[in-house]
């Protein structure tokens, strides 16, 4: 919490004209800060009073562009950054009228655009960028919240402020930028799962379904927007993009497509449409960790999925780069319902021992022939333990060590 408000600064909080114009003709300073860095300016523009704000400028025009402090209400803000972020229309027009700079940034990285587009105020997203057109495609600094190159249009994407975002377009503003993070606007929103916003972009900008992310410092290059779509569980957007014929084949950097995203994180509906989509990448590997899309959701115990990949022919016996297959991975965790259904399936999956291969580093420190018995006797997983004895599997079976 703030400290060393004055008066006079309450009072502008509050909006309480008449006795701010007391204060004021008894010589209030209006320069004084709080512990926080704020001034009496600050407070009547953060609560959107206009006649107070105008009464501060007048006694003080040069202080318009005075900035915060750091601390919890944000610092290196100034007056207008605070009315943008809160969408004060009438405030926002009277400081830019008294030369508020609108190139100033926050600490967190952000200019009175990225606050207004950001927070979904159209008015004020529109003023600013009617006036001052060469911010349309400005990116935040580096600072202490978002990563740089953010454009106001990421924000407004990853907000799913949909009326924001379709002005942004309509002055041009670029679709093609990416963050420092490696990201687009199609990445902002539809990994947030806005379907609207999604839409309009992508039917604005056909070309642009299967843009991947660059290399950046949060993500792996080679992310379309249907791949955080599918790991996020979004449907809807999911859904939009496979009708826009973004491709299900592609795969991240780090080997991944969009199955494995949805199933790994137990995305039912989501990896019954992509299937739906492309039935024949159920058993696509990671070219990586030689892991399929079954081995991810066995692992994660998302018995649902696993029942969906089963019923479409996914293959139980492939072992992955760490020399396991499906049941290892789900009797190891204790996972007796993936466990069940692997054993229905394929009965004789259930004495197969872990396997060497070249691929792995981790195998020069992992036992060779451990079965999923083994697997689960070590990690004390008795109800399965008790299931894999009820389906006969062999106690007589020893690793190579």
């Amino acid at each position: 919490m703030d400290s060393n408000l004055t008066p006079l600064m309450v009072t502008c909080q509050y909006g309480h004209e008449r006795i701010v114009e007391l204060l004021l003709k008894h010589k209030a300073d209006v320069r004084t800060r709080t512990e926080l860095g704020w001034n009496c300016l600050h407070y009547a523009g953060r609560w959107g009073h206009f006649e107070v704000s105008r009464l501060i400028i007048k006694a003080c025009a040069e202080m318009i562009n005075d900035r915060t402090e750091n601390g919890n209400l944000g610092g290196g803000r100034t007056t207008l950054m605070v009315a943008c972020e809160d969408g004060h229309e009438d405030v926002v027009k009277l400081l830019l009228e008294h030369k508020a700079d609108v190139m100033i940034f926050s600490h967190s990285g952000l200019n009175c655009l990225h606050y207004a587009a950001g927070n979904g105020h159209f008015e004020v997203s529109k003023l600013i960028i009617e006036e001052f057109p060469q911010l349309r495609d400005s990116t935040t600094a580096k600072g202490q919240q978002y990563s740089s190159g953010i454009t106001a249009l990421m924000l407004a994407s990853e907000s799913g402020h949909h009326d924001v975002v379709k002005l942004l377009l309509e002055h041009k503003a670029s679709v093609m930028m990416t963050s420092e993070a490696g990201w687009n606007c199609l990445h902002y929103a539809a990994g947030n799962g806005h379907f609207e916003v999604s839409k309009l972009i992508i039917e604005e900008f056909p070309q642009f379904r299967d843009s991947t992310t660059a290399k950046g410092q949060q993500y792996s290059s080679g992310i379309t927007a249907l791949m955080p779509a599918s790991e996020s569980g979004h449907h809807d957007v999911v859904k939009l993009l496979l009708e826009h014929k973004a491709s299900v084949m592609m795969t991240s950097e780090a080997g991944w497509n969009c199955l494995h995203y949805a199933a790994g994180n137990g995305h039912f509906e989501v990896s019954r449409l992509i299937i739906k989509a492309c039935a024949g990448m159920i058993n696509d590997r990671n070219p990586r960790v030689v892991i399929t899309t079954l081995m991810l959701a066995c692992e994660k115990g998302h018995e649902d999925v696993v029942k969906l990949l089963l019923e479409h022919k996914a293959d139980v016996m492939i072992f992955s780069d760490s020399g396991l297959n499906c049941l290892h991975y789900a009797a190891s965790l204790g996972h007796f319902e993936v466990s069940t259904l692997i054993l229905e399936a394929c009965p004789e999956i259930i004495n197969y021992g872990t396997i060497r291969s070249k691929g792995s580093a981790d195998l020069e420190i992992m036992d060779s022939n451990l079965t999923p018995l083994m697997w689960a006797c070590e990690k004390g997983h008795e109800d399965v333990v008790k299931l894999l004895l009820e389906h006969k599997a062999d106690v007589m079976i020893f690793s190579d060590s």
